[in-house]
């Protein structure tokens, strides 16, 4: 079916013009006529000087021609895409626009020509008790995007300013500003709390200065971009986050910043996370998907979840749907059983995946909410950091 002859709804239409219209993109002719990209060349009667109505115009064009007969490309998603692609610093709300707009226009152009029922099974819309496992292009394109900015990260363990049988640990950790990244305090400290005793404040600062960041390092075997010391700038041990600024900043100039939620969010329990992480000091692995919001830890200042991580995950940003950072992960934490008989029923249900082949989970992983390390940091490394 292409729809053809049919008109598409004004309220569809109006809400894909003021769509359009929030992006700069389209405050000229030439931008505008840049969201037809991959379309074909067809007559249209345009507006130069006007925005809303040349837009107008544009899609009133594509009504009239339909999906594409010989590709089946349907031309007012490809400009919805093409417009998706323009939005700036990842909005959430725009995007998520788009993306109901995209879902509208399917409607409208129609599936494959319908078979007879006994051809095919009748498809399964909700094998996940309702969970949308699938997501768009554009989420796996920002998650390619993202881990530009993430490094792993390899510490001297020094003991009274000495090396110890070139003994290292390895943590991850994020471009929070320019040249700057910000990773734990434990991770820095690189000493193992169960027979060891905190670094000294010396060997705590030899340790940040003497670290060395992997940028690019997706396989083993693979190439990746080094760069090596950094300036400690603040750190905390009770919010356990550290932030170093790299010696070889230049190396990495054009590696965004990653983008910060604007204020913390009120998650509800259920809520997706994702991790991007270097777990046991290796290439680059994403969790995410089947990953979810659990509850508060001790204080507000603390997000537990369910996402798979591992040593040397600690310093990777914790992201919502939007590959905004919500939180800075830094541990596990055990459950003790009466934690799952005090939840109410019907929260308890909302999350099954909170049990494993009949056996409840016993440890969630927890982050410091961002916000909290953000009020947390000195007046003028806030201003630095443009946060």
């Amino acid at each position: 079916m292409t729809n053809s002859n049919m008109q598409l709804d004004r309220e569809i239409q109006n809400k894909f013009v003021n769509a359009l219209l929030q992006l700069s993109v389209t405050d000229t002719f030439l931008g505008r006529s840049s969201l037809l990209e991959g379309l074909p060349r067809v007559a249209l009667n345009r507006s130069e000087n006007n925005s809303r109505l040349d837009l107008n115009q544009i899609i009133s064009g594509f009504v009239r021609l339909g999906r594409d007969k010989k590709t089946g490309k349907r031309p007012l998603i490809i400009i919805a895409e093409n417009a998706m692609s323009e939005i700036e610093n990842w909005q959430g709300d725009l995007t998520s626009t788009f993306q109901e707009i995209i879902k509208q226009l399917e409607l409208y152009y129609g599936g494959e020509i319908p078979t007879p029922p006994i051809s095919l099974p009748e498809p399964e819309k909700l094998l996940f008790k309702g969970r949308d496992e699938r997501v768009p292009f554009n989420f796996i394109q920002k998650a390619l995007e993202v881990s530009k900015s993430i490094c792993r990260l390899q510490i001297p363990r020094l003991f009274d300013g000495k090396p110890k049988d070139d003994d290292v640990s390895y943590g991850t950790a994020w471009v929070i500003a320019p040249g700057i990244l910000i990773t734990n305090h434990h991770v820095i400290e690189a000493r193992d709390k169960r027979y060891e005793s905190p670094a000294t404040p010396e060997d705590f600062q030899l340790q940040a200065e003497n670290l060395t960041a992997w940028f690019d390092f997706f396989r083993e075997s693979g190439s990746y971009l080094a760069c090596r010391n950094a300036e400690l700038l603040a750190s905390d041990r009770d919010l356990d986050y550290a932030i170093v600024r790299l010696k070889e900043s230049e190396k990495i100039r054009d590696r965004q910043p990653l983008s910060i939620v604007e204020e913390q969010p009120e998650l509800q329990r259920g809520n997706r996370l994702n991790i991007i992480q270097h777990p046991g000091g290796g290439p680059l692995t994403y969790a995410i998907r089947n990953n979810f919001y659990v509850g508060t830890g001790d204080s507000k200042d603390f997000l537990r979840y369910l996402t798979d991580t591992e040593g040397g995950s600690s310093g990777s940003p914790v992201l919502n749907d939007y590959w905004k950072v919500i939180g800075l992960h830094h541990a596990a934490t055990p459950i003790k059983p009466e934690y799952y008989a005090s939840l109410p029923q019907e929260r308890y249900q909302t999350l099954p995946e909170e049990t494993k082949k009949g056996e409840v989970i016993t440890y969630h992983n927890e982050g410091v909410a961002i916000h909290s390390i953000l009020n947390n940091l000195p007046p003028k490394l806030r201003n630095e950091l443009g946060i």
